[in-house]
């Protein structure tokens, strides 16, 4: 055998485990994408939780975000800052569900589920009121998305309507 026959085998040998390795790569990186995934939607899951079991907890705080959500001025000072703050964990979750959706790390349907809670919150007149009013720290594209959501069926009726 030649030298040169030997360099074409080695070559081809070579060849053969950079596509092998090429491939295990591309699985690894599918099987990390996947457990990616399923860490965010757990995350998801749990920050949900948490608020729910907040609520669930609690009776008094319970009350006192049902009142909120209903009229948030008829709140004394202390509660409408507990109020605000329960509502901005709330929404928090929701600002990070959507870019996990938009990361494509949990699916868009997770994001329609807080997008109908908040809309039926937002829905109020007193709750775009204190969306105007108060002062917090939210994301503006969160506070954006928010008007946003309360818009669309509105102008969805008024289309129907004409």
């Amino acid at each position: 055998m030649n030298w040169e026959a030997l360099g074409a085998i080695g070559e081809i040998v070579g060849g053969i485990a950079v596509v092998l390795t090429l491939g295990y790569l591309a699985l690894q990186i599918r099987q990390n994408t996947r457990s990616l995934r399923t860490a965010a939607s757990q995350e998801v899951v749990r920050s949900a939780n948490e608020f729910s079991s907040l609520l669930v907890r609690d009776a008094e705080l319970n009350g006192l975000y049902a009142k909120g959500v209903i009229d948030p001025s008829s709140l004394s000072e202390e509660q409408l800052g507990q109020f605000s703050e329960l509502l901005h964990i709330g929404l928090r979750n929701f600002w990070m569900a959507q870019h996990l959706a938009r990361e494509s790390l949990i699916s868009e349907n997770v994001c329609e589920t807080y997008e109908a809670a908040f809309r039926s919150i937002f829905e109020s007149p007193k709750m775009l009121e204190w969306l105007d009013e108060s002062e917090h720290y939210l994301p503006s594209d969160l506070e954006e998305q928010i008007r946003k959501l309360v818009a669309a069926p509105r102008a969805a009726e008024a289309d129907r309507l004409r």
